[in-house]
């Protein structure tokens, strides 16, 4: 696994620039090597240095016409996917893979919250916007101490620059699994929570985005979207729910003008970014572009699909020589994903899970804990129509353990023939539930 976010690490780079480094090392290497070997001899030294720069030089021009092929490549295979949703260009620079929990916090303290609390204080605007988005359920857990009772001080000094926005949807309908932390035109999409064990020894994965205003924009405009069929939190720790809208589950059709209301809210948005200037996906007239950012939404009950499309043409449309890297805590897909894997798609797909060890219930009480059991069993069986459809060669299962860690890394990578870096990579947000967020991150390379 540590290999595996190595060469993950490294979709933050420009691919010319990491070619040309590469080059510069091997070259900078024989350099010295022809130093040693031309001690005594100066002009020995200089002619073989000489000689590799030449070396280098023809080594760049190559790398830069398979540049150009592979983002023709890049782009015949993955440019469907900026049809599905808006996108947004930005400089490969400007992402980060961050590692560690603890590095996950650190970025959060320091790189998000607090250098926008500075930005603020230097510009003198007093009037900035915080909004806090939570499941209902999920911040209600914990009755007396729980995400719900800490936002209370805050309400209440800042009552009248600051709205919380709890959302309630009852368990028949499903949860709200939405991670997206953003201050300014900065932002890092996860699965992580901001609890303790996120922030020390639950390995996820997290990647941030500095500088890309417009899905910064179009991001807030999702929250507040959700916000519009959101309860309320209140300072005295009770909620209200917006009068225009339909409630949830006190109407008497079954929440069906609750459903209809939502998907409204999350659509409109969605329209309103397509048809936007700055939905401009990775235009390679821009010298700093190079990577596209295509945001999608899951609300299986609000009929929002457009995840699951993405997800399953991936999966079909991917040829022999590809690879998919699926990573997920909590191994359980749909019985759609397994036929297309196990029947439908060509590719070789490597599935990372979280041994019983490493699952996020190992150690709970009661009916929880035969939690990783199941997860377990359900692997097991995947596993054992794997073997007899005689397709070990082609789908492997591989498990996370790290003593005293849990594993909730979930995602999807793409790679190309002959690839050591993914060119398509997404992020998955929960496997079932109304709030299944990706982010589908396709990289192209400069010329």
């Amino acid at each position: 696994l540590k290999t595996f976010w190595c060469r993950y690490d490294q979709v933050s780079m420009h691919e010319l620039t990491r070619w040309e480094r590469d080059s510069y090392i091997v070259y900078r290497g024989v350099a010295r090597q022809a130093h040693n070997q031309g001690r005594g001899c100066v002009h020995c030294a200089s002619k073989i240095k000489q000689d590799d720069v030449e070396i280098g030089k023809t080594e760049r021009k190559a790398h830069s016409s398979l540049n150009y092929k592979m983002e023709k490549e890049i782009m015949e295979k993955f440019s469907w996917i900026q049809k599905q949703a808006p996108s947004f260009g930005i400089s490969g620079e400007n992402v980060r893979v961050i590692k560690e929990p603890s590095d996950f916090h650190d970025t959060m303290k320091v790189q998000c919250i607090e250098e926008a609390c500075e930005r603020a204080v230097a510009s003198g605007n007093t009037e900035f916007e915080v909004h806090i988005l939570l499941d209902y359920n999920r911040g209600s857990r914990g009755g007396d101490c729980s995400s719900r009772t800490m936002l209370l001080p805050l309400i209440e000094n800042y009552r009248d620059s600051v709205q919380y926005l709890p959302e309630r949807i009852n368990e028949a309908i499903g949860l709200n699994h939405m991670k997206i932390y953003l201050t300014d035109d900065d932002f890092i999409i996860s699965g992580a929570n901001l609890s303790d064990s996120y922030f020390t020894n639950r390995q996820d994965r997290y990647i941030q985005f500095r500088g890309c205003k417009s899905m910064a924009e179009y991001l807030c405009d999702i929250v507040k979207a959700t916000a519009c069929f959101s309860f309320h939190l209140q300072d005295n720790n009770d909620t209200t729910y917006p009068q225009h809208a339909p409630h949830p589950y006190e109407d008497t059709d079954n929440g069906h003008a609750y459903k209809e209301f939502a998907r409204k809210c999350v659509t409109d948005v969605n329209k309103y970014w397509t048809l936007s200037p700055d939905n401009n996906g990775c235009d390679n007239s821009s010298s700093d572009c190079d990577t596209c950012l295509t945001p999608l939404i899951q609300m299986g009950p609000f009929k929002i699909h457009d995840d699951e499309y993405v997800t399953e043409q991936l999966f079909r449309k991917a040829e022999a020589d590809d690879k998919i890297v699926l990573a997920s805590g909590y191994f359980n897909l749909t019985s759609q994903y397994l036929d297309t894997v196990l029947n439908e798609s060509k590719a070789e797909f490597e599935i990372v899970t979280a041994s019983p060890e490493a699952n996020g219930w190992h150690g709970a009480t009661g009916l929880s804990h035969y939690v990783p059991a199941v997860y377990t069993q359900i692997a097991h069986d995947f596993y054992k129509e794997v073997c007899r459809t005689c397709q070990q060669g082609r789908i492997t299962l591989h498990e996370y353990q790290r003593p005293y860690w849990s594993f909730h890394c979930k995602g999807l990578w793409y790679y190309l023939p002959h690839s050591t870096l993914p060119v398509c990579v997404s992020r998955f947000g929960m496997s079932s539930g109304c709030g299944y967020y990706k982010q589908v991150i396709t990289r192209t390379v400069k010329r």
